[in-house]
């Protein structure tokens, strides 16, 4: 994990909270894509990122993502509200792309993967977003 964040216009950034139910992680790393599997720890819902459309695979570059554990560590799940949790901050990830393809419209999803979370084509958001960059060298 990269210890320190430096936002770049360069190289832009999305924060990102999940706002879902208490899950426990995956139950086998075998869900988390291999570009992922470095960042899976015990007791941390991971994050990953990659392109969405075969094409844009080359044109991405490297992804950092900073937070505590570089996903949502579960201490902070399930969140029953604000009388029992005055003091709640909810768990943020910044994902910062680095070295995207000038003049191009790119792609990419970004899922959390838990044992609970079953994508589907009906609810295409669960558990997932999708973000679509274009950036210009003008």
């Amino acid at each position: 994990m990269a210890s320190e964040f430096e936002a770049s216009p360069m190289s832009p950034s999305s924060l990102v909270a999940y706002f879902g139910a208490a899950m426990p992680p995956p139950t086998n790393n075998a869900s988390v894509p291999e570009a992922g599997q470095s960042r899976v720890q015990t007791n941390v819902i991971p994050i990953h990122c990659q392109n969405k459309r075969e094409e844009d695979a080359s044109k991405i570059g490297e992804i950092k993502y900073y937070g505590m554990g570089m996903g949502f560590p579960l201490q902070y799940y399930p969140y029953y509200g604000k009388l029992l949790h005055p003091d709640y901050l909810q768990p943020l990830v910044a994902i910062q792309f680095t070295n995207l393809t000038f003049n191009e419209e790119l792609r990419l999803e970004c899922k959390v993967y838990g044992a609970n979370i079953d994508y589907s084509e009906k609810d295409r958001y669960q558990g997932r977003f999708d973000v679509k960059f274009t950036i210009t060298n003008s």
